[in-house]
């Protein structure tokens, strides 16, 4: 696990260092607040959520496909909602999650499978003009929107 860094944080770059990535592989941008992520997320070429487990939709990944990025996203938990909804590179072959400790519910949760996230990286990469723009379809889940469908289905 990385260890805090004194300001709040942790020390992610010693943690990547540690387990062998190069210091020039990688940027921890650390904190960044919320209005500056557009900023953040112009700067990207594609976004990935191999996230084990998402209690919501994932609020990052709706942000990164309004962007317009290209969007990969592990096909389990609060993501499966958004990968019906909208669109997006699902990472399918999900292995089992281990528990975080006894007791713990891990149903629904998943491990992407590696070999298929460097497949979707490939993809993004060598067919990026022919990806589907999740932006517009995003655009329909608007708050407005939403609350309207809420309202209707009461």
């Amino acid at each position: 696990m990385p260890e805090k860094n004194g300001r709040g944080g942790l020390d992610l770059s010693a943690w990547v260092g540690a387990n062998g990535v190069p210091e020039e592989a990688f940027i921890d941008l650390g904190y960044v607040p919320n209005v500056l992520m557009p900023q953040v997320l112009a700067e990207a070429d594609v976004a990935l959520f191999p996230n084990r487990c998402e209690g919501g939709t994932n609020l990052v990944a709706m942000e990164a496909m309004a962007m317009g990025l290209p969007t990969i996203l592990a096909d389990n938990t609060g993501q499966r909602d958004l990968l019906a909804e909208i669109g997006g590179i699902p990472l399918t072959r999900q292995g089992q999650a281990a528990a975080p400790h006894p007791g713990a519910g891990v149903e629904g949760w998943g491990e992407s499978d590696i070999e298929e996230i460097l497949a979707a990286l490939e993809t993004v990469y060598t067919k990026r003009q022919t990806l589907p723009d999740q932006a517009a379809r995003m655009m329909g889940w608007a708050w407005d929107d939403q609350n309207e469908r809420v309202f209707e289905a009461l």
